[in-house]
C-alpha cells in the first residue's frame, strides 16, 4: 500500500532533490517493502520529468527507479563542466559498490 507522507522541507533528500525540481513538485510516499523484508521505504516523485527515487532507511542511497542499477550519486557538483547549468542531477552507477 503506498501513502503520501510529510517531508521536512529542510530535509537533506528534499534539498539535493531541489537543485532539479521545486519542492512543491516533488511528490513523497511511504511504499511498503517486498513481502520478505520488514518496514517501509520513502520514494520521490518527480513526475514531470518521469524520475523517481527510492530510499531505504538501512541506506544513505537514492536508488532510481528507471534506470536500474544507478542512484543519485553523493556528491552533486561538477566543478568546471558544464558552466552556467543550474539544473542537473548525477547519477552513479552501482555496480562498482558491488565490485568492491
Amino acid at each position: 500500500k503506498r501513502f503520501q507522507i510529510p517531508i521536512p522541507h529542510n530535509s537533506p533528500i528534499i534539498k539535493t532533490l531541489e537543485r532539479f525540481e521545486s519542492s512543491k513538485m516533488i511528490h513523497t510516499f511511504r511504499v511498503k517493502r517486498s513481502n520478505d523484508v520488514e518496514g517501509s521505504c520513502s520514494r520521490f516523485d518527480l513526475y514531470r520529468f518521469g524520475l523517481s527515487f527510492t530510499h531505504i532507511p538501512e541506506s544513505r542511497n537514492l536508488d532510481c527507479d528507471q534506470i536500474a542499477g544507478y542512484r543519485l550519486a553523493s556528491s552533486q557538483h561538477l566543478n568546471g563542466i558544464l558552466t552556467g547549468l543550474h539544473q542537473y542531477l548525477i547519477l552513479e552507477s552501482t555496480a562498482t559498490e558491488r565490485m568492491k
